[in-house]
This record gives structure tokens, sequence and C-alpha cells, in this order.
């Protein structure tokens, strides 16, 4: 009774207004939604195997450098009839060393200690050089294993220094500096040139191959029509994204939106038509995500979308913005194609990649069955209630109705641990509604109203619905959306004047009501039915924010209401349905003061 003050949400049409009779296919009003917070960036895990990956492989590779170089050298002890064949010896041992240390240490070994290999690696090959005592060494060949490995494994800095040790130490042992220009300089510049040249090739080649290699994965991950990722690259974020969420105690949101009737569209306009659908669909995903998201088309015409860091009301914010958005971006094209929402949030939906899926494919179904173009949160009761409805066989508007009755008694028993708060209601509405003549037809469709006014609370979150306290501006302002998401639930075939009713049950007569501020007759008089029903059933019943009045003072409460909050004749019929003696000696004493008085 407390929490009522005009407030526009969503539904309302341009001018303003919004549809009290007829269809509801009104967009929301989703720029005055709050923003969904902003989580940090997706883990590098994938980044990290990579990386060790890598570390493996050039320890491995100067590892069988060093192994070949070895075998080599020994093999010259016996071909080449070295002149010093102690140094090569030597050399040889030092090779073999440093093969078994790389080999034992692989990945562990830092970049800096592979560094240090490879410049002990131009040492040994010095030692060499100077043991043959000639200039022109066959062994120089050995520089060309250096460069192409620094080259191949490090960065450019880092290789580059690797040619200037080079560099520096053959110029030592050709005695550069006492001729630079004798046969042996030209030779050393001749040598040097070389190797940056060879070098510089295989970083070019290198580069060349690490953007063809990205290209191609990238390529393998994404959707060629859309941009977006495919199947395999959401699966591969899913689960680095639900890692990191268990690791840090976050939540993650997940929202699967399938296109509404793509089929149709498709057997009408062509396939030609639907890509181009589908392309535009993507492209407003993009827009509307944040960069922190994951965004995937994961079928023909379903899609996904990951938001790390995000609770159930921030994701259902966030899909009710991309609902509108859709609808707004294919208005122009054929069928006016719109989007079901389904919203999943790990952990409470949810612990396994799996099971968050099927929780968000089960909140998609129960969109599509609640009339489509709309986004519904996964709650396990409603998707059971739902699974009985379609076992039934009943025409599309009753299917409708059922679900829209099974999904009210869920969140009822949500809300308030029984399934008793809208059954009640219902009960007082009819009798108010026989009360002030209504056919029995119309008494029905009352009941069935009353039973479903609630059923927008499916996107208002627990902490709100359970607050203990009283609600604060943000949370007043989603409370009040209910309404509107309620009337979006029942808008469809042969339920407009339910979802009409539904909408203006928090309408007051003196325009302080939401969400639209009508007054007087603006406001339907099935709507005022239930207000009372629902006002007096929420008196005297006890709620987290307060205790139960008695019948008596909840009576008195909707007579100082009369007026203001309530329609006089709505008062008094309902009053002669739940107290009807009172009400009736009320009403003869009122007679007789009135024949006395004339």
């Amino acid at each position: 009774m407390a929490r009522q003050a005009p407030v526009a949400g969503p539904g309302q049409k341009l001018d303003g207004s919004y549809p009290i009779t007829g269809n509801h296919t009104a967009a929301p009003d989703t720029h005055s939604m709050d923003p969904v917070a902003t989580g940090p960036a997706a883990d590098s895990a994938d980044q990290d195997a990579l990386d060790a990956v890598h570390d493996r492989l050039r320890a491995k590779a100067l590892a069988l450098m060093f192994g070949v170089g070895t075998a080599l050298l020994v093999l010259s002890l016996f071909t080449l009839d070295p002149a010093d064949p102690s140094r090569t010896t030597t050399a040889a041992a030092g090779g073999a060393v440093m093969t078994l240390l790389l080999a034992a240490g692989g990945q562990k070994i830092p970049s800096w200690a592979l560094q240090l290999f490879l410049a002990c690696g131009t040492v040994l090959i010095e030692w060499v050089i100077y043991g043959t005592g000639e200039n022109a060494s066959t062994y120089t060949v050995f520089y060309f294993w250096i460069a192409i490995y620094a080259f191949q494994f490090f960065t450019t800095l880092q290789a580059v220094g690797q040619v200037v040790f080079v560099f520096l130490s053959y110029g030592i042992i050709l005695g550069l500096f006492s001729d630079p220009t004798s046969p042996s300089g030209l030779r050393w510049a001749l040598t040097t040139t070389a190797l940056i040249v060879a070098g510089a090739m295989i970083g070019v080649l290198k580069d060349s191959n690490a953007q063809l290699v990205e290209e191609v994965t990238e390529a393998a991950r994404s959707d060629a029509l859309t941009g977006l990722l495919n199947r395999r690259g959401f699966d591969e974020r899913f689960a680095v994204e639900l890692a990191r969420a268990r690791r840090q105690g976050e939540r993650l949101s997940l929202l699967i939106g399938d296109l509404d009737r793509f089929k149709e569209l498709n057997d009408a306009w062509g396939h030609q038509e639907g890509d181009e659908v589908l392309r535009v669909v993507g492209d407003t995903i993009t827009e509307t995500a944040r960069e922190s998201d994951a965004a995937a088309r994961i079928g023909g015409e379903e899609f996904a979308i990951l938001l790390p860091d995000t609770d159930e009301q921030g994701a259902y914010l966030a899909a009710e913005r991309l609902r509108a958005a859709v609808q707004h971006a294919c208005a122009h094209l054929p069928n006016g194609v719109t989007i079901s929402v389904g919203v999943a949030t790990f952990p409470q939906h949810g612990r396994e990649g799996d099971s968050l899926m099927r929780a968000a494919d089960g909140a998609v179904y129960m969109a599509k069955q609640l009339g489509r173009d709309r986004t519904v949160l996964f709650d396990p009761e409603t998707a059971s209630a739902l699974a009985a409805v379609h076992r039934n066989k009943r025409t599309d508007h009753e299917r409708q109705l059922a679900t829209a009755l099974r999904l009210a008694e869920a969140l009822d028993i949500r809300d308030a641990g029984t399934a008793a708060h809208s059954q009640t209601v219902a009960r007082y509405a009819e009798g108010t509604a026989r009360a002030l003549g209504f056919s029995p037809e119309r008494c029905e469709r009352v009941r069935w109203a009353a039973i479903v006014h609630d059923v927008g609370k499916i996107g208002v979150d627990d902490a709100i619905l359970l607050k203990p306290g009283a609600l604060n501006a943000e949370e007043e302002a989603e409370m009040r959306k209910h309404p509107e998401i309620g009337a979006r639930i029942l808008a469809g075939s042969e339920l407009s004047d339910i979802s009409s009713w539904v909408v203006a049950h928090h309408e007051r007569p003196d325009g302080t009501g939401y969400p639209l501020g009508l007054v007087g007759d603006q406001i339907p008089l099935e709507a005022q039915i239930l207000a009372v029903a629902d006002a007096y059933e929420a008196m005297t019943n006890e709620r987290p924010y307060r205790p139960a009045m008695s019948g008596v003072r909840a009576q008195n409460e909707l007579i100082r209401g009369i007026g203001r909050q309530f329609d006089p004749n709505v008062v008094h019929a309902f009053l002669s349905v739940v107290a009807p003696d009172e009400w009736a000696l009320e009403r003869e004493s009122a007679s007789l003061q009135s024949g006395s008085a004339c």
C-alpha cells in the first residue's frame, strides 16, 4: 500500500500513453533502465596455455640444436682432422651438457636462461674456430643457426642482441680491431651482413605466419555472417568465464535469444532476406553489448550473450535493452522480426555450463509460450508449470492463459512460500464483480485477471521481493515495472482485456498511481476491483516489511482510501462480500438516519 507513486516505465507509446485495451505490442522504454555493471575482462587462460606450449617448443628446439651441433663436432674429429682436437672435444662435451640441461629443464627454463644458453653456444663456436687457427673456418655456418633460432623464438630486440654478441665475439677472433681492412675483416663483415639478412627474413616469415595463424584461428571461432563468435568460440569463452566466476566468487549471467517466427520469414521471403535479418541482429547485439561481454550466434536463428559479473536483475535489464533494440532495428524488415530472450545466472540457476545453458533455454521456451517478443528469467517452478501446461492440448490463448496461471502460482510460492495469495485475491475479486452485477463470463475473466495480476514479478529480483525493510528509490522503481511486464506477458490473442486490467491495477483515482498516473474513469473498473482485492489481501497477511492487520482495521483503511486510492462503488461492493453482516448493518443504519432526516 505504501509502495505507490506515478512512474513512467516500459511499454509506453511515443506519446507517453499505454494501451489499456487491445493488443499490447509496445516496446519498453529501455533508455530509462539502469546500466548493467561492467565486469572485469576475461581471463588469459588460453593465452597461458599457448605460452606454455611455446616455452616447451623453444626449449626442445634449442636442445635439438645443441644435440645436432655436438654430433657434428664429434663427427668432425674423425673426418676433418682438426688442428687442436682437444678444443673440439671440449666444445662437444660442452654442447652435450647444454643438451642435457635443456632437455631436463623443458618449459621451466625462463626466457633469460635460454638467451644465456644461446650466448654460450656462440662462445663454443668461437672456441672451436679459434682452435682451428683458420679465419675462414667451416664452423662459421653455426652462426646462422644462432641467428635463425634467435629471430624465431626471441623478441626482435633480444635477437638483435644475440647477433651483436656474435658480431663482437667473431670480430675479436678475427683480430678486427688490429686491421679492419684485411681479408679477415671483410670476411667478418660479410658473415655479419649475411646473419642480419637471414635473421630479418626469419623475423618477417615468423610475423607473417603468426598473423596467418591468428586470422585462421579467429575465423575458426567466428560466424562469417554476423561477425559474432560461433558455437566453438562461444563454448571456449563460456568455459573461461565460468571458471573465472567460480574462482572469484562472482555472478555470471547468460542470455539466449531466439528470433520469433524466423522460419516463416525464410519461407516467405527467401534465405537471402533471412541472412540480412541475421546480419542486422548481429550488428544490434554488437552495439548493445559491453566490451566485457561475449556474444555469439550458436544456431540458425539462436544467439547467446555472456555477461560477466552481472546478477539476474542486471541481466534482465540488459536483455530488455537487447529485445527492444532488435525490435526497433528489424521494424522495417519483412515480418517485423522480434526476439524472445531467456536469462539464467550462475550459480543459482546452474553451477555447470550445461545446466546453465539448459536453464537459459528453458527461459526462452517460457518466453515463446507466453507470446514471444519478451524476456523471461528462469525459474524452476515456472519451468515445471509450463511443461505441465504444454502437455495439455489447448488453443493458443487457452495455453497462454494457462501458462500465466501456472506462472502466477509459481511466483506466489517464490514470493510468500505459498500459492494462496493470487487465489485469495481472485476469490475477493470474483465476489466483488458479482456484487457489482457483472455477467458470469465477465466475473470469470476478472477472476483470471486476479490470479495473474502479479505475474510481472517474474522480472523482479528476489532480493527486492523478499526485502525485510522499506525499498529504496531504485528498488521501488524496479518493483513498479511489474504491472507492465505482466501486461506484456499477457498481451496476445483474446487476452488483451486481462492485459489492460493487469497493467492498471496499481493506478489510483486521484492520479497518484503507477505506471501512467491515470485518473478516475480512465482506470478500467476491473482494474479497480483488482486494486481493492489485492490491497485487502496484502494488508491482512504478513509481509517481510510489516506485520498483518486485522480484518476490521484493513476494512477501515479501504474506506479511508475511497476517492483517493479506491473507487467508492468497488469498496462498497467488496465490503459487502468480505463483511456482509457488518456492511448490511451499516447500510441499514445509514438508511434509518436518512429516513429520520426526512
